[in-house]
């Protein structure tokens, strides 16, 4: 089973500026109007929604208030295929990092419930089993 990263953002972004991201890094939106990129067998799809189920994220959007001040308005979810999981749990770190560098403000959760900031998210490497953790 194959981890989701969700992505919170207090600032809204569009679609589009999403998809504009996804395109330069040589995704495209697919047929179920969802972003994939691919690199051989390896991908990450990539959910966008600026519509937030507050019972389904309310732990989560609880602690990013207490603990980051973060008031949510945008969530994005990417997810790692299955297939050569460790090559897409380094894309989908990749493009973690390539979305924060365009809005620093994103706090990224785990499926493990752990936050991480800009700063925290690029100390952060894949080991050889696609797991993400900080490089010593």
């Amino acid at each position: 089973m194959s981890n989701v990263y969700t992505l919170f953002k207090e600032q809204h972004i569009t679609k589009s500026e999403l998809g504009e991201l996804v395109l330069r890094k040589g995704g495209c939106l697919n047929a179920m109007d969802d972003f994939v990129i691919e690199y051989g067998e390896a991908s990450i799809w990539i959910y966008y929604s600026h519509q937030i189920n507050e019972d389904f994220f309310q732990k989560e959007l609880t602690e990013l208030r207490k603990q980051f001040n973060l008031l949510t308005k945008l969530i994005i979810q990417i997810e790692p295929s299955s297939l050569e999981y460790e090559v897409s749990n380094r894309m989908a770190l990749q493009f973690c990092k390539s979305l924060m560098n365009e809005y620093p403000d994103i706090i990224v959760e785990d499926s493990e419930g752990n936050f991480y900031t800009k700063q925290m998210i690029f100390e952060l490497n894949c080991d050889s089993e696609g797991n993400w953790h900080v490089h010593v």
